[in-house]
């Protein structure tokens, strides 16, 4: 009688012993999937300014105004507050930048794209050259950002920096087909001539030809 009820005893305490170690694992594996769940979805406390599509004439003239086209995005799911988005002239991408000139953007949403124009003037005092332009959102580094190392991008062309004066309009009257090796020849000219500083152009046919 008293080795029936000692077996019982036994059989009852490890059921209740093997019934908590399912509940604790179980409570367990909740634990866990909500970490991961939460740590998935968690947002990131701060956002990420890049700059895009830098477009720029193909000459600039000392003294002169040019618009730059560009787009500053908000990458992420946190928007910026006000920045400024600096502009600059580089021969080569380790030259010393020359600054041209800035703007001020109040605000920028989460994932957001802002499209600039920027009216900007050549400096003077510079070669006659050939330079990229550089365009540099928060140069200042008014945002602490996720990313500060993606904040500035080139154009894909150069911009040709002429000398100031009356241009140099180059003519084709004296052509009588006006082909695709004509137009490379007046071109070739052009080009020379702004190689010497000069505010040359292709001015094409005049209207009385």
């Amino acid at each position: 009688m008293n080795c029936n009820i000692v077996i019982l005893m036994v059989v009852m305490i490890t059921a209740l012993l093997c019934g908590s170690a399912t509940a604790a694992t179980v409570n367990s594996t909740n634990i866990t999937s909500n970490f991961t769940t939460n740590k998935l979805v968690s947002k990131n406390p701060y956002p990420d300014l890049v700059v895009k599509n830098v477009t720029v004439p193909s000459i600039g003239v000392k003294g002169k105004t040019i618009t730059v086209v560009n787009s500053i995005k908000t990458q992420g799911n946190t928007g910026s507050k006000g920045f400024y988005v600096n502009y600059y002239l580089k021969n080569t991408s380790s030259s010393k930048p020359i600054y041209i000139g800035r703007r001020y953007v109040t605000s920028l949403g989460a994932g957001k794209t802002l499209t600039q124009n920027t009216q900007l003037t050549i400096p003077t005092a510079i070669a006659n050259t050939s330079y990229y332009i550089m365009v540099y959102a928060d140069y200042t580094n008014l945002i602490k950002e996720s990313n500060e190392t993606n904040n500035h991008n080139y154009s894909k062309t150069k911009i040709n920096i002429l000398n100031s004066g009356r241009p140099v309009y180059i003519t084709s009257d004296n052509i009588n087909k006006y082909t695709a090796d004509d137009i490379a020849r007046i071109n070739n000219i052009v080009l020379g001539l702004q190689s010497l500083g000069l505010y040359a152009v292709n001015y094409g046919r005049s209207k009385r030809t």
